[in-house]
Order: structure tokens, then C-alpha cells, then sequence
């Protein structure tokens, strides 16, 4: 269990890139760099990765460090609810 923010770093790093899912493309490309758990992206120079990667990638780097928010969206209910059944038989009493 990770109870602190600082902790979080370091307890993500031992994961693999897959967690990430990645488009096929980003995948080889971290590959091809020698990246295969989290730990080795944060070690890379931010800016090389946005080069890269882009914006996107980045957000989501940020998203799974805290270090940036993630829009959430309240679910509101429709006005009215409304259904019925049809018993396939006919009910005298309901007690």
C-alpha cells in the first residue's frame, strides 16, 4: 500500500510499460530505447519525451504521478424513469 504521494514514484517504477497501453508505435519506440518499466521513462529528459511522444503521453505520465488532474464527469440521471412489465399471467393479491 503506498500511503504517501512520494512513494508513489518509485512503488509505479517497478512496472512494466504495458500498463501504460500504448499504441503499437509507442511501444517499439520504447523499445527501441531500452525502456521497459516505468522507472526507465522518468528517467529521461522531459522534453526528448514530448519531442517523441508528444503531449498526449505526457498527461498521461503526469496523470499517474498525481501531478496532474484527471477531468471526472458526475453522472446525472435522466428527469424521468419510467419502465413497466407485462406478467405473463394474471396477479389477484400482492401480499
Amino acid at each position: 500500500m503506498i500511503y504517501r504521494k512520494e512513494n508513489l514514484r518509485s512503488a509505479l517504477g517497478q512496472l512494466s510499460t504495458e500498463v501504460l497501453h500504448l499504441n503499437k508505435e509507442q511501444n517499439r519506440r520504447l523499445y527501441n530505447m531500452g525502456v521497459r518499466h516505468l522507472r526507465d521513462i522518468w528517467r529521461l529528459p522531459t522534453d526528448g519525451l514530448y519531442k517523441r511522444f508528444g503531449s498526449e503521453f505526457m498527461n498521461l505520465l503526469k496523470k499517474s504521478l498525481g501531478e496532474s488532474s484527471e477531468l471526472t464527469h458526475n453522472y446525472v440521471p435522466p428527469p424521468v424513469f419510467s419502465t413497466s412489465y407485462d406478467l405473463p399471467y394474471e396477479v389477484e393479491s400482492l401480499g
